[in-house]
Order: structure tokens, then sequence, then C-alpha cells
């Protein structure tokens, strides 16, 4: 199957162009904050970025083979936890959340059944230590998807205790040493 394209264009507005299997979607963000900066794709389109989408926040949309990643850029306690988008679906299409953390889209096929076109899942979070921030993605109205990423409770594996900023899409990671030790019969060491 050929890959899908996806687009993102520069300037106002950061909608979204996603090439499904029944046809184009766009996605746009709910109110982008005042003094929000205008998409950039840089380069060879790799990614886009918009500065200041809300306070201390920054958006970042990638184009992938089978659609996009969009997610934010939480520089301080201050920003907001919840990111709204439309998602301005065709004439046959509907948008169902499934769980805390998974919407799908749906194509309605002549005889009224539901047909899967595309999922859109909730990103993973974590801050400048790698600790995982919690997130969940919920449905509202019959287009609107928010993601919250619950960053000014705290981390609650720590007692609450504050994040380290920035908060970026992604797991987070862990490292450390690792020592292998295989014995060896007598005489073959």
């Amino acid at each position: 199957e050929a890959p899908l394209e996806s687009t993102v264009e520069n300037g106002a507005g950061g909608t979204i162009t996603l090439e499904t299997t029944s046809g184009k979607v766009e996605v746009t963000p709910e109110a982008p904050a005042a003094g929000a900066l205008p998409i950039v794709v840089p380069g060879e389109g790799i990614a886009g970025v918009s500065g200041n989408t809300a306070p201390g926040v920054d958006t970042i949309v990638r184009p992938m083979y089978d659609g996009t990643m969009t997610f934010e850029t939480i520089r301080d306690d201050k920003a907001p936890q919840e990111f709204s988008w439309t998602v301005n679906l065709g004439s046959d299409q509907v948008l169902k959340e499934i769980d805390a953390g998974f919407a799908q889209v749906y194509t309605v096929e002549s005889n009224g059944e539901l047909e899967p076109s595309f999922g859109i899942r909730a990103s993973v979070a974590h801050d400048a230590t790698g600790v995982s921030v919690p997130t969940s993605l919920s449905v509202s109205g019959k287009t609107v998807i928010t993601l919250t990423v619950h960053h000014q409770a705290g981390n609650p594996a720590a007692g609450g205790a504050p994040y380290v900023y920035p908060i970026v899409a992604g797991a987070g990671w862990e490292g450390g040493f690792v020592q292998t030790v295989t014995p060896l019969p007598p005489g073959e060491r």
C-alpha cells in the first residue's frame, strides 16, 4: 500500500491536511493565543514550528508517511493543560472517542455501517529528566479533540513534586550501567 500524503502549510492558522483512504481531512488548532507565530516549515519540510501558540507553549507538527505528529512543547508551569483542535471531517465521516487515550474517525458506508478511517491517539509526554507526564484525550461535540497534559498537579510518583520543564512529547528515557556475567565451565575461561 502506498504511503498517504500529509502536508503542513506555512502561515497563520496552522491547518494540517491529511490524505486518508476516504479523502482529505483537515485539522485546525482551536483558538491559538494572541501573538501566536505562524507555522514555519524549515528546510526539507520535516517539521513545522509555531511559537507561542499559548502562554509558555510552542507547537510542532511533523508530517509522516501516514499522517502527522502534532505536539506541544510546554516551557513552564503557567502553560495550559488542555490543547484542542477541530477535525474538519467529510460529510460521510464521524469522530468517536474510544477511551481516554484514543479517538477514531469512521467513514459511514452506504449501508450505515462505520468503517474505520484513521485513529488519533493521545501522545505520551515526559519532562526534562525523562519522567513520564500523564496525558489524556477527549472528544467534544462532533469534531473537537482535546489533549490534556496533566503537568500542573506535579508528579504523583514523587508525592506531587513539580515536573522539570520543558515537557515534550514522546516516551521518557532511562539509562544506566548494565553488566552481563556468563558463567563458563571450568577450562573454558
